[in-house]
């Protein structure tokens, strides 16, 4: 159900971790292949051609993937990210804080929100032809201009305070489900006409 009176329509909900949602000003596609590698390749190809459409002067796309904090998940992530072929030391980017406290802490999950190129997105979370499954896998993003890149890096989907200023900063969003076979497209209004009609012929396949 959407709720219009929600930052983003609802796209990011504290009270529902992984949802895909459809929204009046946005999209969602499903992505149904033969295992969910494929179906993950898939969503990305179709957020690269989202990016191809949406791409605007001076603004760029944000890229989020949280992936739980442990050997070969979050460390490995952050490493393939600074070893990516698009990396420049002129992109942005942000890694939260991560602390742990003892044996009784909350679960670690890692967070990573980077500037991002087309394709980007996938080779940082690849991993042995697959992906990076992990039980905090999260995956989202944001097209912000240039010049409000720091109202909306930090941005956590669980901080509401966050998710307002964010909302106000972002001319496009976007949130896979968790098993990344779904994808949904928040549009604010300043995103044309012909971009949305470009959007609503994209195909799945």
């Amino acid at each position: 159900m959407n709720d219009n009176s929600l930052p983003f329509d609802g796209l990011f909900r504290t009270d529902s971790r992984h949802a895909a949602r459809t929204f009046d000003r946005g999209f969602r596609w499903d992505f149904d292949e033969k295992n969910l590698n494929e179906s993950a390749r898939a969503l990305f190809r179709h957020v690269d051609k989202v990016f191809n459409i949406l791409r605007a002067p001076d603004h760029v796309f944000l890229s989020s993937i949280e992936l739980d904090a442990e050997a070969g998940r979050f460390p490995e992530l952050m490493v393939q990210y600074f070893r990516d072929e698009a990396w420049a030391d002129s992109q942005s980017y942000f890694v939260a804080p991560i602390k742990r406290t003892g044996s009784g802490s909350e679960y670690a999950v890692g967070r990573l929100t980077f500037e991002a190129a087309p394709g980007q997105t996938a080779r940082v979370l690849a991993q042995n032809g697959g992906f990076r499954w992990g039980a905090g896998l999260r995956v989202w993003g944001l097209q912000v201009s240039e010049a409000q890149i720091a109202d909306a890096i930090e941005m956590s989907p669980d901080d509401a305070e966050q998710v307002k200023r964010a909302e106000v900063a972002a001319r496009a969003a976007w949130l896979a489900d968790a098993d990344l076979n779904s994808l949904a497209l928040w549009l604010s209004s300043g995103v044309d006409e012909d971009s949305r009609a470009k959007l609503a012929k994209l195909k799945t396949a």
